[in-house]
């Protein structure tokens, strides 16, 4: 990988392979699409979960 890294505004969505994050004003959620495994990441917390 090489160049800038993107930028995820506020109520877009972005997938790589089998990996996808949503963003929104109250943070960043990402899963893989394969096993639904995931995190949500905030400015209080991070979440971990598993499907």
């Amino acid at each position: 990988m090489g160049g800038q890294p993107a930028s995820l505004n506020y109520g877009q969505a972005i997938t790589n392979d089998d990996f996808a994050c949503t963003s929104a004003e109250t943070g960043v959620e990402c899963w893989s699409v394969d096993t639904g495994n995931g995190f949500t990441l905030a400015r209080e917390n991070v979440d971990l979960y598993d499907w």
